[in-house]
């Protein structure tokens, strides 16, 4: 069937969908209004099971299939996390999920913080095609940044490998650089 299809149905906001490398989940972002976070949420496209996986913006599945020491297939996601400083700092993150019982998809490990910096906020992450590396932009905690009111326009583009290691600066120019 080629008519768009409404998949979720929230009162609050539901952003940015991202489809796993075989599209079987769909991760994406919903505001609770409850506590005023952004969530990480994730629906078996099948069953159109949802489950809640962390608090998060932005979701990337990891374009690359993956398995564990067990045969199973798991999935990685990355997503900019809030980290509860200067808001609205942010750091980039990476959490491993797989499906669980009953459609639920379920963490398989805790999140995890690739890369974070007291002076600047890490945000929208993507995955370069074979999944090693995490591109993102930042958002510099500097005066200029503050009077020019670029708190949420980003400063510049920065790259990371999957492990958080070997970050490397793309751009470096006084224009901001985005998405």
């Amino acid at each position: 069937d080629s008519r768009p299809q409404q998949l979720t149905r929230s009162r609050n906001d539901d952003i940015h969908p991202s489809w796993s490398e075989n599209q079987n989940l769909l991760a994406f972002s919903r505001f609770n209004s409850m506590d005023g976070l952004w969530q990480i949420w994730v629906m078996d496209y099948q069953t159109r099971t949802l489950s809640y996986i962390t608090e998060g913006l932005f979701p990337e599945f990891r374009p690359v299939k993956e398995t564990d020491a067990n045969g199973k297939t798991i999935y990685t996601i990355a997503y900019q996390r809030h980290r509860n400083r200067d808001v609205p700092w942010y750091s980039i993150w990476t959490i491993v999920v797989h499906m669980g019982k009953d459609g639920a998809v379920e963490a398989v490990s805790s999140p995890r913080e690739i890369v974070a910096n007291a002076e600047w906020a890490a945000i929208t992450p993507a995955w370069n095609p074979n999944g090693e590396y995490l591109v993102f932009a930042t958002v510099r905690k500097s005066p200029i940044a503050q009077w020019q009111a670029r708190i949420y326009r980003a400063d510049d583009i920065w790259v990371i490998r999957r492990d958080g290691t070997d970050l490397t600066q793309i751009t470096g120019h006084s224009a901001p650089d985005w998405n």
